[in-house]
């Protein structure tokens, strides 16, 4: 379930008191390595970013 509400891109903190986490960082460390997409949409955002100048 986290899985698939992370790679949905459901909010961290949501997941997180879905899992019965207290803490963020819980659920980070058991469940995001097996979320790459979210890794590949991070870069092409930062891509379009730096693509069309709109860094800040």
């Amino acid at each position: 379930m986290a899985t698939e509400l992370l790679t949905a891109g459901i909010d961290l903190r949501a997941v997180a008191n879905r899992l019965g986490h207290s803490r963020i960082s819980t659920t980070l460390d058991i469940y995001w390595g097996w979320v790459p997409a979210r890794d590949r949409d991070a870069a092409d955002y930062l891509g379009r970013l730096l693509a069309t100048g709109n860094v800040g």
